[in-house]
């Protein structure tokens, strides 16, 4: 299945699926793959949903206040480098995050630390 298909998209292909059209016939109707639209139904055999599944990886260590906390820092005090928030945060017992974490968290949000 494409990683692009719109739930829309594919909640129309176990519809069309369920009405008994083919696969082959699904494909012209709304001009995507045989093969994805084949992903598509299988998918909803196997899981009863067609949403996309959570992914593997490591989950980020900062939370949406961590974010907060970090972005506040910043704007508060712009001459306040990555290194200086993290340390603060450390010491507050806030969070306990790295100076890099800081720093993309910053790139994230907008602001360059």
């Amino acid at each position: 299945m494409s990683p692009h298909t719109a739930i829309q998209l594919r909640e129309v292909v176990v519809k069309l699926s369920r009405n008994g059209n083919t696969s082959q016939e699904i494909s012209a109707l709304l001009s995507i793959g045989k093969t994805t639209v084949n992903n598509i139904i299988n998918k909803f055999k196997t899981t009863g949903n067609v949403a996309d599944l959570p992914r593997r990886g490591r989950r980020r260590k900062t939370t949406a206040r961590v974010y907060k906390l970090i972005r506040r820092k910043s704007v508060v005090d712009v001459g306040k480098t990555a290194g200086m928030i993290a340390q603060e945060l450390r010491d507050e017992n806030l969070a306990d995050v790295s100076r890099i974490t800081v720093s993309r968290r910053l790139r994230d949000i907008g602001l360059f630390g």
